[in-house]
């Protein structure tokens, strides 16, 4: 069978869902997924996973998508091409009603476990443009860089960007990053000073 674009993507999904989680039934039509150990049968699709990706009829987020589901689960192919189709992702407008923005945060999040994240100042740059889902993966990861150079960073952010929520997201990020390097954070207003506690 042929499978359109949208197809292969979500079957991609169904994949990666049903082999890396189990459903735990909380009752008649309540439950939870729970991480499972790797599933023995996860190499079988890998070879139609690398076909799919290798086409080029999807949509920027859809291949982003794609590209993802297939990481997960170990596609080696899809790991060395998620920087690239991150980049032409997140090129694409995206609005703050759709779920590319949250899509886009669990890539840079891989990304960064892969040590391919963009540089400190790129993530600035896009976390000031950025959906909040986007965003709030962002300052996750420049969190997780742990120096003062990055609490600086999350400080620039806290003042320039214009959403409170994100606003509130950065100070909660930015509090434990704080205390491991012996800084005080005090604010006015929107503006954030740090002093050697």
């Amino acid at each position: 069978r042929k499978w359109n674009a949208k197809d292969r993507v979500s079957i991609a999904g169904s994949l990666t869902i049903g082999l890396t989680y189990r459903m735990n039934m909380l009752g008649i039509n309540l439950g939870t997924l729970e991480s499972i150990p790797p599933h023995p049968g996860r190499t079988v699709p890998f070879s139609m996973l690398e076909e799919w990706i290798a086409q080029d009829d999807y949509e920027p987020y859809d291949h982003l998508g794609l590209i993802l589901d297939a990481a997960k689960l170990g596609v080696t192919s899809a790991i060395s091409s998620l920087s690239e189709t991150f980049d032409t992702a997140i090129a694409a407008p995206i609005t703050e009603e759709s779920s590319n923005g949250a899509l886009a945060g669990r890539a840079l999040e891989l990304l960064h476990s892969y040590r391919k994240a963009p540089p400190l100042d790129e993530l600035e740059r896009l976390a000031l443009s950025a959906t909040y889902n986007f965003a709030s993966s962002i300052v996750k990861v420049i969190a997780k860089g742990g120096g003062q150079l990055e609490a600086e960073a999350l400080m620039r952010l806290y003042e320039n960007v214009s959403s409170a929520m994100l606003r509130s997201t950065i100070l909660d990020i930015l509090e434990p990053l704080a205390g491991r390097l012996g800084l005080r954070i005090t604010s006015s207003g929107k503006k954030l000073m740090a002093t050697v506690s």
